[in-house]
């Protein structure tokens, strides 16, 4: 088996609080065995110096949407955040597509105040002094808590993970969010983020998978000349109100203004704050009351083709250590949504190293054996039916798919 995700993301309970660890795994390792898995879970050293370095500026971020940050680990390597009872907007949406029940929960009242959480924790990071490119910004990375509320999550974590050499190119296998610049080969920037939160806003569109099965290399040179993600009819769109909304062509334009081809053309994050509670208000004030719809605001569907289209976290104060073992985690899933908590080694919490968690499982899925050397952990949670987690019960651990 040959892992090309950066992340694991285990579920954990910290001080009787969920909580949520991120495993940063090894991508160039091929896991075949118990050994194999524990190099899969070494970073190189100037990975690891940055990882602590890095800890301190987000433990200092504070903002209702940005994930709260815990701490770091270094054996194995992972970082610790909240846990984000919904999942990510990309567990959300395709909830949504799956069941009736959850689609009309999504109105679009709701679906603006969710792109106005995104767009505001996105904020936040760019006026940081200093300024916080994310890089990675995607719905995998937006984090959705039980009051549906969206909160940013793994900025600066590409960073850290592009000076491990034998990780795989992210522009390669995963360039669904990329802004054409990027792909090109040029560095991150606001514009890039900006161009990300468009493909975003589409999902909130379509509830679609950006670029479907469409084959990356395809995507990267569709990208780089100009192409877009098809913007679907209005029959077409999902949503228990997507018909009648009458915000729809200013919607769309916001999202071509975002993906514009030449970086200088997309608006920052203040202007698509401005542009998007405009848009909420007169969706508001179209149902007649706040709450709207299905549900408040806060508290048939389109498939993507080839189109031509237009050109932390929370600072602690004094070093306290995560505590020696956390209780039944199980991973929430691959890649890089959900909200990472604690796992073992020597920890980072509070803005400093301290001894730390234990406990990280392996099974024979994952190392090609049962794997002994780490405690067992809590048997997978899967979705997230209803924003509840799931009883964590069992004694191994499962890669999410």
């Amino acid at each position: 088996m040959h892992c090309f995700c950066p992340v694991t993301v285990y579920l954990a309970k910290w001080r009787e609080t969920l909580v949520a660890v991120k495993i940063l795994m090894n991508t160039g390792v091929d896991i075949e065995d118990a050994d194999d898995a524990e190099r899969a879970l070494t970073l190189s050293n100037p990975v690891l110096e940055s990882l602590e370095k890095e800890a301190s500026m987000m433990a200092a971020l504070r903002h209702p949407n940005v994930v709260a940050f815990l701490g770091v680990c270094a054996t194995p390597p992972c970082v610790a955040t909240e846990y984000c009872a919904r999942g990510s907007l990309t567990d959300v949406l395709r909830g949504g597509k799956n069941s009736a029940a959850k689609a009309k929960q999504l109105d679009w009242a709701r679906r603006l105040n969710m792109a106005l959480d995104a767009a505001k924790g996105m904020h936040y990071l760019h006026e940081h002094s200093p300024p916080i490119i994310h890089r990675d910004l995607k719905s995998p990375n937006l984090l959705v808590d039980k009051h549906w509320r969206v909160k940013v999550s793994d900025f600066n974590l590409s960073k850290l993970m592009e000076e491990n050499s034998v990780m795989s190119s992210m522009a390669a296998t995963n360039p669904r969010w990329l802004a054409p610049e990027i792909l090109a080969g040029q560095p991150a920037s606001y514009e890039s983020d900006v161009y990300a939160f468009g493909v975003v806003l589409w999902e909130l569109l379509t509830w679609e998978l950006p670029w479907g099965a469409t084959n990356p290399w395809q995507v990267v040179t569709f990208v780089t000349e100009g192409g877009r993600l098809e913007i679907p009819a209005r029959e077409r769109l999902p949503g228990p109100d997507s018909a009648t909304w009458g915000e729809l062509d200013a919607y769309v334009r916001l999202v071509q203004r975002c993906w514009a081809q030449i970086p200088q053309d997309r608006p920052r994050f203040k202007e698509v704050i401005a542009d998007l509670r405009d848009m909420l208000e007169r969706t508001l004030s179209g149902k007649g009351s706040l709450g709207g719809g299905s549900g408040p605001s806060r508290g048939a569907t389109a498939s993507p083709t080839l189109a031509s289209g237009a050109g932390t976290l929370s600072a602690f104060g004094s070093g306290v250590p995560l505590p020696p073992t956390p209780s039944s985690p199980g991973p929430l899933g691959s890649g890089s949504g959900g909200s990472a908590a604690a796992a073992p080694g020597s920890v980072q919490a509070r803005g400093r190293l301290s001894s730390g968690l234990s406990g990280v499982s392996r099974t024979a899925s994952e190392t090609g054996t049962g794997g002994s050397g780490y405690s067992s952990m809590a048997a997978e949670v899967g979705s997230l039916d209803d924003g509840m987690p799931r009883t964590l019960l069992g004694s191994s651990v499962q890669r999410s798919q």
